[in-house]
């Protein structure tokens, strides 16, 4: 399929496994240039690895969401390296019942002890 999107840049967080993994490696065989962030070094690794072998840029890093410093860095790194970002997919999202910081601690905090 091609959905003229070489060249265009992706964030994905949560890419390294299940939904977000697969929606970074769909836009890697499209020519989408893929940032993605995950808690888990290994799986991450193996997606990168993977994502690679697409022959586009690849930016790859441990980050979790739900610190917002630490999900400020991985973006504004994402957006260096990639150059431009048209595509966001929130895949590591907790949200609760309202878009607020609050809401978002205490979603993490509710899986964290799952």
């Amino acid at each position: 399929m091609n959905l003229e999107l070489q060249g265009k840049g992706a964030i994905v967080t949560g890419g390294s496994t299940g939904i977000g993994r697969a929606v970074a490696l769909s836009l890697a065989q499209e020519g989408v240039n893929v940032a993605i962030c995950a808690r888990g070094e290994a799986a991450l690794r193996a997606t990168e690895a993977e994502l690679q072998k697409q022959g586009v840029h690849v930016v790859a890093a441990i980050c979790d969401v739900s610190e917002p410093q630490a999900l400020a860095v991985f973006l504004e790194t994402a957006h260096a390296k990639l150059g431009r970002v048209d595509i966001l997919v929130n895949n590591a999202s907790a949200f609760d019942l309202t878009d607020t910081d609050e809401s978002w601690q205490a979603s993490w905090q509710y899986r964290a002890n799952l």
